[in-house]
């Protein structure tokens, strides 16, 4: 049963690495230094869990190393130890880092015989956070305020907002009409992220207050069937497949933030619009160099004292991704470095490079 789960688990993603693999990017050698390599094989099974945003990169980025070339092929570079790297469905950056900590309920996991062993995040370290816990930002993604519908809705004319806006739209409940800002006359409806998610915590923290302040309480109340709009990260569905006989103009009303990793490999629908934020676009050179304003990181989270052996196979997973290019081999099918094949991977799936060295405890 367990082995079902994790076969399961393993296969997400796996089909489009090759299409990762070459996408011509390159950028310079990472500076971090290299985990000394042990002495004999373990295969160690290793567990991620927690957020939505980097769930496919960080599957990709697993399947990249558990395939990779192992002592038995000759290589000393890669996959030496022959882990096996999963990433269990997403829960949110807080429910995951929690799971790290061995302080939440697994009961729900279908692998929840597997403890975690690092945790995806897609916000920083926070005084709440349990104590012993290492923040290692591997790639770099924003948070863009995106409307709906189709072009003659009422946010039609509404492409950039600027922060103070933002937050009379989600926080202070000051703008309440997209009349206020450029579009036409049609209140807004206002959906946020749900609670434990990393995205929901960046985003609160860009506005400085909580995003659910100004939707009506009958509309937060956990209740999905009379128009939830606290929704799931990344998720627009219940926005775009709102019932018309519930309100026929509320998704062409609505306003909600997005990863923009995960919105610029989905599917491309041109009912959904995202806007700029104090004029600047989030585009891949905004978001390296930090020029948009909602730009965040994203991390890998591992305990810093290892427990297990669990937990030093997923130390040497992250050390892997942020090694520099001169301490890898090469890819047997693309013949490149794996080092470039990571960062391509990163790029493909819509984030930004940045360095891992920063490592933040």
């Amino acid at each position: 049963m367990l082995a079902a789960a994790l076969l399961a688990v393993l296969a997400v993603g796996a089909t489009v690495v090759a299409q990762s693999q070459d996408s011509g990017k390159t950028t310079a050698d990472r500076g971090i230094s290299t985990q000394a390599v042990e002495t004999g094989p373990s295969g160690e099974t290793v567990i991620g869990r927690g957020s939505d945003t980097t769930y496919n990169v960080s599957s990709l980025l697993g399947n990249l190393y558990t395939f990779s070339p192992t002592r038995e092929d000759g290589v000393t570079t890669e996959n030496v130890n022959e882990d096996i790297i999963l990433n269990a469905p997403p829960q949110g950056s807080s429910v995951g880092i929690a799971q790290l900590a061995d302080a939440a309920d697994l009961s729900s996991d279908p692998a929840a015989d597997v403890p975690t062993s690092f945790a995806r995040s897609s916000r920083g370290p926070r005084d709440s956070d349990p104590e012993g816990l290492s923040f290692t930002a591997f790639a770099r993604d924003a948070i863009v305020p995106v409307t709906f519908g189709a072009q003659g809705g009422p946010a039609q004319g509404v492409e950039n907002l600027s922060l103070q806006q933002l937050r009379g739209i989600f926080v202070t409940c000051q703008i309440t009409n997209f009349n206020q800002i450029g579009g036409d006359d049609a209140p807004i409806a206002v959906y946020t992220i749900q609670e434990g998610s990393g995205t929901r915590a960046t985003f609160d923290q860009f506005l400085n207050g909580d995003s659910d302040n100004c939707i009506p309480p009958e509309f937060k109340d956990g209740n999905q069937a009379n128009g939830e709009r606290i929704i799931f990260e990344n998720n627009a569905n219940p926005i775009l497949e709102t019932d018309a006989g519930v309100d026929p103009s509320l998704r062409g009303r609505a306003i909600f933030p997005f990863s923009f990793a995960r919105l610029s490999t989905s599917v491309p629908n041109e009912a959904i619009n995202a806007l700029r934020v104090n004029n600047v676009e989030a585009n891949a050179s905004t978001i390296s160099n930090r020029s948009f304003p909602f730009t965040r990181d994203v991390y890998f989270v591992t305990v810093l004292d290892n427990r297990s052996p669990d937990d030093a196979a997923a130390d040497r997973f992250v050390n892997w991704v942020c090694k520099p290019n001169s301490a890898h081999g090469k890819d047997p099918i693309s013949g490149d470095n794996y080092g470039k094949v990571i960062n391509n991977t990163i790029l493909a799936s819509g984030f930004g490079l940045r360095n891992c060295a920063d490592t933040l405890t």
